[in-house]
């Protein structure tokens, strides 16, 4: 199976191939279950291979679909018990709107590419949609907590680059850190993001020691937070009863394709905001995590403030040149499509 050259099956074949076949992984064996990085593994080396962006074959594009997935599937740990304990004809009769929103959302925040930056997104407000019990919640509270200590792990090791050798700094960040993400179709507006949450944060530790703009530049960003759940509230209302509508399916046939297009973009939308919720609110426990060690704050802060101003000009050069496009152009060219503007 590992073998197996996807591209030569009939695509009605592939549709029914057991997910871990379709990753050309075996998992018949009990003694040795497939392990989370066979999966990664697996889904990285045939996603170069069939990515639209790199094959440009009639049927990479649904391969890929597949591909990402049964990815998707076999890396969430719940769904995968239930897809091991069920079978794959029922995991997919039991799957609802979430699922798919779940993997837009993802693809929202570039999956893979942006993995040391956030790390997995959780999108954990959808499950919330359905009744979540006290463990769940416990589990996913830990999972983040082991998630910031990753990621700050990771910031403090460029921070250190660019405290050992501010010369270099930017020239590594702009051609070794940037690029990939700035090529992302959402990478920019993501980018500029986190560079503004590097700049406030860091202004935080940094100005405690120079007075009022420290106090004020924190003020301004609880401000911000209540400003940002706020929305997040607003956006989980809407792509709430966005997906019941869907979900109902009693006019879905009968709408325009301009009806059709403005509930999709209402519902990436707020799917967008809530992602940047948990983004922000990720990335401002990570930059706590990182500014615990008190003798090494100041200057920490220095590094994270220079990082995060080359990160937003760069985003911002970037975005200056990009044509107006809505939510769902974008995130369909995110997924499928070669023709990147950039």
């Amino acid at each position: 199976t590992a073998t197996m050259d996807l591209s030569e099956i009939p695509l009605e074949e592939l549709q029914a191939m057991d997910y871990y076949e379709i990753l050309g992984l075996d998992n018949n064996n009990p003694e040795e279950p497939v392990t989370s990085s066979q999966i990664k593994k697996a889904y990285y080396k045939l996603a170069r291979k069939y990515h639209p962006d790199k094959n440009s074959t009639p049927e990479a594009e649904e391969i890929f679909k597949l591909v990402s997935k049964s990815h998707n599937v076999l890396s969430d740990e719940e769904d995968r018990k239930t897809y091991d304990k069920f079978g794959k004809e029922h995991f997919e009769s039991q799957q609802n709107s979430n699922f798919d929103m779940v993997f837009m959302a993802r693809q929202l925040f570039g999956g893979e590419v942006f993995m040391d930056m956030l790390g997995e997104m959780e999108f954990s407000f959808l499950e919330s949609m359905n009744n979540q019990d006290e463990s769940e919640r416990e589990e996913l509270e830990f999972k983040k907590a082991e998630r910031i200590e990753e990621l700050a792990a990771q910031l403090i090791n460029i921070l250190n680059f660019q405290i050992d050798h501010p010369e270099d700094f930017e020239e590594m960040v702009v051609t070794q850190l940037l690029p990939y993400k700035l090529e992302y179709v959402f990478g920019p507006e993501i980018l500029k993001d986190i560079g503004y949450i590097y700049i406030e944060e860091s202004k935080q530790y940094m100005n405690r020691y120079l007075g009022f703009e420290g106090i004020f530049s924190e003020i301004r960003e609880k401000g911000k937070f209540v400003s940002d759940a706020f929305l997040l509230g607003k956006s989980f209302y809407n792509l709430y009863n966005v997906s019941k509508k869907m979900d109902s399916g009693a006019d879905i046939e009968n709408l325009t394709e301009d009806e059709k297009a403005g509930y999709t973009n209402e519902c990436l939308g707020a799917l967008f905001k809530m992602g940047k919720f948990e983004m922000n609110s990720v990335l401002r426990g990570v930059v706590e995590t990182v500014m615990n060690d008190r003798p090494l704050r100041k200057v920490r802060a220095k590094a994270l403030f220079e990082y995060g101003r080359i990160i937003q000009r760069e985003a911002k050069r970037v975005l200056s040149d990009l044509p107006s496009e809505d939510l769902s152009q974008k995130l369909n060219r995110a997924i499928y499509k070669e023709d990147n503007p950039l």
